[in-house]
């Protein structure tokens, strides 16, 4: 098992807390949430992207706002 399966389960369960913490306006939680999942799949390239790629989706002001 590589790292990148390994992390799988874990970054993919915090990404899911993000969301739905984010989804009830719950944004401390749900940075913390992002946080995790940073610190878990920096060190691979794949989940490492997908991360940020969340972070910018959830903390940038949608055209809405």
């Amino acid at each position: 098992m590589n790292f990148k399966q390994a992390a799988q389960p874990h970054v993919t369960n915090k990404l899911n807390q993000a969301h739905k913490f984010f989804a009830s306006k719950d944004d401390e939680k749900g940075f913390m949430a992002l946080e995790d999942a940073h610190v878990t799949g920096q060190h691979s390239t794949y989940y490492h992207t997908l991360v940020h790629y969340n972070c910018l989706l959830y903390t940038s002001p949608s055209p809405r706002d």
